[in-house]
């Protein structure tokens, strides 16, 4: 079984972030509140969204099994959505839910996603210029804003990811988020991206992986080579898995593509072929990296 842990789907394109908010407008461009354009969606594959059908079709002709749906204000939150393809489509979708966590309301969306919605992992975009730290400034990830929501996701026992950003953004809160992995151990805490890494010998990278990772800490390896920029088959980016597979564990390591945004880099064969071809790990390593330990990250059943 093949597992996608990092894939995005967009009902309606309705980005919110640092440039504020974005309307679509053809070919999958969004025109932010600042007046530019980035290309959300790769053309070809949606004007002003990315659906289910579309995706379940690249699913199938990669040989892709599931995918863990993520959020990001970078598309704009797709909650139910994700939820209604996930009933849909049974065995295809893994739904995870994303709000803003200064709601007044956050306790009812919250109840929401788990008592009607039947949701049971959340996702926390936070980087400095696609997430949340990009319009609430201050915002910390053990800050009292959050309190509320992990003690709800310990006693339920959910899955929450997040994608912190890179070295520099003050949304990269390493010290702050180990606290919080020690406090909530009943939670499955995902850090997507294996922290952004975007070269060897990143400085500090190591011991900021070593520091998060805990038994109930997993890391999806999603857009490393598009953060690396090389041409296929990424040597960088499969050395930077081989890396981390050394510190963390190749037990708690997942493949991601975190399409559809990065297929205007690469193909998406390309993303899931590169760490197999590399030869680096073994039969037993793949199948771990390529379904095993999603399933266990998530808690899918």
């Amino acid at each position: 079984m093949i597992i996608d842990a990092h894939m995005h789907l967009m009902e309606h394109l309705a980005p919110f972030c640092a440039k504020g908010e974005g309307r679509p407008v053809g070919n999958g461009v969004v025109r932010f509140a600042t007046g530019e354009e980035v290309q959300m969606i790769p053309v070809g594959m949606g004007d002003c969204s990315y659906t289910a059908e579309s995706c379940i079709q690249l699913m199938d002709e990669n040989g892709i099994d599931m995918s863990v749906l993520l959020q990001s204000g970078f598309y704009g939150f797709q909650n139910e959505y994700v939820a209604e393809v996930a009933s849909k489509y049974p065995g295809r979708f893994y739904p995870v839910a994303g709000l803003d966590p200064y709601c007044q309301n956050k306790e009812k969306i919250l109840d929401n996603f788990i008592e009607h919605l039947g949701i049971k992992a959340l996702k926390f975009e936070m980087s400095q210029f696609c997430g949340i730290v990009s319009y609430h400034p201050d915002f910390k990830i053990d800050g009292p804003e959050m309190q509320g929501v992990f003690e709800r996701a310990d006693h339920e026992r959910m899955a929450v990811a997040f994608d912190i950003g890179g070295p520099g953004q003050t949304s990269y809160q390493i010290a702050e988020w180990r606290s919080v992995i020690e406090k909530y151990h009943n939670i499955h805490f995902i850090a997507c991206h294996i922290l952004v890494p975007k070269q060897l010998e990143q400085p500090g990278w190591a011991e900021e992986l070593k520091s998060i990772a805990a038994g109930n800490t997993w890391f999806d390896f999603a857009a490393i080579p598009y953060n690396n920029m090389q041409e296929y088959p990424y040597p960088t980016a499969a050395k930077l898995v081989e890396q981390a597979a050394e510190i963390v564990g190749v037990d708690r390591l997942m493949w991601g593509s975190d399409a559809p945004f990065v297929l205007s880099y690469a193909t998406y064969a390309q993303l899931r072929d590169y760490i197999r071809e590399s030869g680096v790990f073994g039969d037993a390593d793949l199948r771990k990296l390529y379904g095993e330990n999603a399933v266990q990250a998530y808690r899918i059943r």
